[in-house]
Order: structure tokens, then sequence, then C-alpha cells
């Protein structure tokens, strides 16, 4: 049976509301704090987002998750799947801006820098095992951001969706895939700098990942890759920019923990 015209849309549109919903969450909990300006950015910042995330990628989530979690529950099929949640570094690409910071503590001021690879990844998605063990595709969606140890919002992040075929042999795993980066935003406003808003960008990766207790168990998993990406600016405090490209190459290592 075919799904047609406005049933479809609305079918289509109930099964991405947890989705949305749950990104949501993650915005909240990230950017959600006291205040008006504060809130102002927030919601600036996750309407940004969730026009980027158009229903084509919202769809593509779901179609994953969907045949993955299908094929998984039929062990005749020989097709296995397991969720993931990891925590990474990243180190690498453009500088992108440089702060005096004050310490309090040992009453000296030194420099911080905001970089387009860097800082700190959280990750969660599934990885899907197929009847040929030495084969396997993950699915992820991630919060990058690199940002300065002040209590003012300085900050770059954007939010990656990543695919990537992997080839496993013994504890050990190869793979190189796609990165797909939403709502890239270098924000200075409280360093009195500008909002750089960058366009969506796409990249390639190749990683390798250690499993310690082997792949056909849940348990940790110990990784580094390397990504190649370049950013646009488009808009800078609201206004239409030039347009110059930010290297965001970078390395990075990664513990994630499969369940």
């Amino acid at each position: 049976m075919r799904c047609q015209g406005a049933f479809c849309k609305h079918m289509l549109s109930n099964a991405l509301r947890p989705i949305y919903l749950l990104l949501n969450f993650i915005l909240t909990a990230i950017h959600g704090q006291s205040g008006s300006t504060k809130t102002g950015t927030y919601m600036n910042h996750r309407d940004r987002l969730m026009r980027n995330l158009n229903p084509a990628y919202m769809a593509a989530i779901l179609l994953c998750m969907t045949i993955s979690g299908a094929v998984a529950s039929e062990a005749e099929n020989g097709f296995r799947m397991n969720w993931f949640a990891g925590f990474g570094l990243t180190f690498g690409g453009d500088e992108l801006a440089e702060v005096e910071v004050y310490n309090d503590y040992f009453e000296e001021s030194y420099d911080e820098d905001i970089r387009a690879g860097e800082l700190a990844t959280l990750t969660a998605g599934i990885v899907v095992y197929f009847p040929t063990p030495s084969w396997s595709l993950q699915g992820s969606i991630g919060y990058h951001v690199d940002d300065v140890s002040t209590d003012d919002e300085i900050r770059f992040d954007r939010y990656p969706l990543e695919l990537i075929p992997f080839y496993n042999f013994g504890n050990h795993r190869l793979g190189a895939g796609i990165s797909h980066h939403f709502s890239p935003e270098l924000e200075l406003e409280d360093f009195l700098g500008p909002d750089v808003e960058f366009d969506d960008a796409t990249g390639w990766l190749v990683e390798y990942d250690y499993s310690f207790p082997g792949w056909e168990e849940g348990g940790f998993v110990l990784g580094i890759r390397y990504l190649w990406i370049d950013y646009e600016a488009d808009r800078i405090n609201g206004l239409p920019a030039a347009g110059s490209d930010v290297d965001g190459n970078h390395v990075g290592i990664h513990v994630n923990y499969q369940f």
C-alpha cells in the first residue's frame, strides 16, 4: 500500500516529531540560559538549525533508523544493530578568534583561541553489522563545539550528521565516509564581536577504531579520525557576507560505548 497526498505528509510529520523534540531538548540543554538576551540568542540558533534540517535530511535519519531496526530484529537474516554514544576531542583548523581571559585564582591573564576544527564532540547513533561479518555501516548525529572558558557566550559550534561504512578485521576497523555540518556559527556577541553564520558544509573523513571486547559484543571503542571540511561565511550580524572559506580540517580522538 502506497502513502499518498496529505495523509503521507501527516504520517511523516508525526514520525519525525520525536526527532525534532529530541534536537530541541539538546539545544535547550546546551544553550538554555536565563535572561532575555540569552534566550533570544538560543531561539535564533535553534530556529536556524531546525530550518536547515529539512524534511529530506530528517527522513534520511528516520529511514536509516527504521531499516536498521528492522533488519537487526530478524536474527535469521544475519543483520545486527548496536546503539552507541561517544565523546571526542579534535585539534586543527583556522583560527577564528583570540580572546584574552583573566584568571581570578592565579591573578593573571592569558590568551585562548577558537579554531574551526576544534574542540569537543558529543555523538550518538547506530551501527548496523551486515551478514558478511567484515562490513558494517555507522550513522550518527552530534554536537561539535569550541568555546572560551568564561561566563560569556563565545563559541564556534555546529551539528554533524555522519554516515561511515567500515571494514572490520579482528578487533579493528577502518572506514571512510561523509560528514554534513548543520548551522555552523561563530558567536562573539558577548565579546563585542560579530555573530557569523556559515553555510552548511559537507566534508569527508577517514577513521580507525579499536574495540576492546570485539565487534561481536558491545562495549568501549577507542578511535582516531581525520576530517577534511571548509566553511563559507553566509551572514555577519544578520547581514549578507561576501563569503570567504575557512579551513576546518582536523584530527580527532574519541571514545564510544556500544550497547
